[in-house]
């Protein structure tokens, strides 16, 4: 936003050095952004890939030993083809891990991004008092808020009684 304020205001008052200025800028930060998205890209697939892979081997070899394949594919009819049902369950599990990953790192890197700027802007005094008036908010949710995760838990077994 202020690469575009930058250049209109250059338009504007007619100032050849500030829209040359802010052109190189725009050009720099646009390399820089294509450079972070294809690192957190490549960063993203390998670890698919690495986990695909980990993943894979190790729930391969806990099926095949002790003839654990063939005694779940006998007793429960359901699973017909037991090497597909993890193919796809990893892949899933994999992919979804892997974006999860880079869905947390760039909001992450915003908020770091934005406290600087907060803090060059306004008074450091300010924006510390704001960044504990935020953390005590925190602090106070924690302590008032329900416990999803025993509530879900919870709601599962009673579901699961319920259906037994």
């Amino acid at each position: 936003m202020t690469q575009t304020t930058m250049f209109f205001m250059a338009l504007m008052s007619r100032n050849k050095s500030l829209l040359y200025k802010t052109i190189g800028l725009s050009f720099i930060r646009g390399v820089a952004q294509t450079v972070v998205d294809t690192f957190q890209k490549h960063t993203e697939r390998k670890l698919q890939v690495e986990m695909l892979t980990g993943m894979t081997t190790v729930l391969q070899d806990k099926v095949m030993s002790n003839n654990s394949f063939y005694t779940l594919k006998n007793i429960d009819g359901r699973v017909e083809d037991m090497d597909n049902r993890i193919s796809d369950d990893v892949s899933n599990f994999s992919e979804t891990v892997s974006s999860m990953w880079s869905q947390f790192a760039y909001p992450l890197v915003r908020i770091l991004w934005f406290a600087g700027r907060f803090a060059r802007t306004v008074d450091r005094k300010y924006a510390i008092l704001l960044w504990g008036y935020l953390g005590g908010a925190v602090i106070v949710l924690k302590f008032i808020m329900p416990n999803y995760k025993q509530i879900v838990a919870d709601q599962s077994a009673l579901e699961g009684k319920y259906k037994f």
